[in-house]
């Protein structure tokens, strides 16, 4: 929907894709007795914004998945770095020794990088829409402990993108939340040598009544 080239990507809006995505699961939730909402990462900080503002039909199961809540690299030094190149140099960054080179594979196990390699994405940081994703996860930190529904949160223990504790921390603070934790897998576990026992796990909880 938005990210494929330089121009989207640099006009990324929080605002616009929750709108899209609260009338697109109503509108996919009118033509299933259930459905189940995956959320990964930026989208899944998304689902879990919706969720907490009650804006998910009852008859979907939520599944978030190694949500942008607490992005590692977004402590103040980070966000001002990402803010003032986006600024004084250009929308875009891909020199490697500041980490906008993709794909990173340092996101995935080594089972998981030719997949990696695979994905279609820019090789390269949009500053813009780090920004937003920045200030999005700023702006909704606490999200998961406030949503009042049942939900599943799965994350990997040496998820290198998002603080793990943190984000179960939260779960735990919830008593609707259940938490899957893997071992290992990163931030893509569904890339690398688990990836059938995460499928599995999203296809359990799917078909689960």
């Amino acid at each position: 929907y938005h990210g494929r080239d330089l121009e989207t990507a640099s006009t990324l809006d929080n605002k616009m894709i929750y709108n899209y995505l609260e009338e697109s699961i109503k509108s996919l939730a009118t033509h299933y007795d259930s459905i189940t909402v995956i959320g990964f990462s930026y989208g899944g900080l998304h689902l879990a914004n919706l969720a907490s503002n009650n804006k998910i039909p009852e008859n979907a199961k939520i599944i978030l998945y190694a949500p942008s809540t607490y992005i590692s690299s977004n402590d103040w030094g980070g966000f001002l770095k990402v803010f003032s190149y986006s600024y004084i140099f250009r929308n875009y960054c891909n020199y490697k020794n500041l980490g906008c080179e993709y794909p990173i594979y340092e996101s995935t196990d080594e089972e998981g990088r030719e997949l990696l390699d695979r994905e279609i994405t820019l090789r390269y940081r949009v500053m813009p829409a780090v920004l937003a994703m920045y200030m999005l996860d700023r702006k909704t930190r606490g999200i998961i402990e406030r949503i009042n529904r049942p939900f599943f949160l799965i994350v990997a223990r040496d998820d290198n993108r998002i603080n793990s504790e943190k984000t179960l921390k939260e779960c735990r603070n919830n008593s609707q939340c259940k938490s899957i934790l893997f071992s290992s897998g990163k931030h893509c576990i569904h890339y690398g040598k688990h990836k059938h026992h995460f499928f599995e796990t999203v296809r359990r909880i799917a078909t689960s009544s």
